[in-house]
């Protein structure tokens, strides 16, 4: 196996936090339109691949239609 670069790793690593960000930022979504907290991600995919979700989450994207996090 190859070896990773630092700036391979550290590229990762930010691709990693951002996507955390993302995630967390779906279920604070989900938790304000329901008023509780998303039981399973199931339910979370579900829900943002609604029309209802769809439109409530596209209020907080960005130009490149990325959910903008905190």
């Amino acid at each position: 196996m190859a070896k990773q670069s630092r700036a391979t790793k550290a590229k990762r690593k930010a691709a990693h936090q951002w996507r955390l960000k993302q995630a967390a930022k779906l279920l604070s979504l989900f938790e304000d339109m329901n008023k509780r907290p998303a039981e399973t991600v199931e339910e979370l995919g579900q829900w943002a691949t609604s029309p209802e979700g769809r439109r409530y989450i596209e209020q907080f994207h960005d130009e490149n239609g990325h959910v903008i996090p905190d």
